[in-house]
């Protein structure tokens, strides 16, 4: 979380636990939602450093037609940054 301030940091850490990995080799079957026809849109995060960029490009290019934003923040930008998130989010969403 390299965009987190001091005090983000020390209320967010305790509360963070390690997240699996499979979702990067363990195929996912959504074969439903794929076919819908729900608009969709995607948030990219400028500061990643977690996921490689190209990761979340191949994801979002599975989508129909995403509505996409890249805004500035780091993996966890919906805790050090809400608000932005909130505002992009709300962006894409039509």
């Amino acid at each position: 979380m390299q965009d987190a301030t001091p005090e983000q940091l020390a209320a967010l850490e305790p509360r963070l636990v390690p997240t699996p990995a499979g979702w990067f080799d363990e195929p996912i079957r959504l074969d439903q939602f794929w076919a819908s026809s729900i608009p969709s849109g995607y948030v990219f995060l400028a500061q990643d450093q977690a996921v490689p960029a190209e990761i979340y490009q191949a994801a979002a290019g599975r989508l129909d037609s995403p509505r996409t934003i890249e805004i500035e923040g780091s993996h966890q930008v919906m805790l050090t940054h809400p608000e932005r998130l909130a505002r992009a989010l709300d962006a894409v969403i039509v």
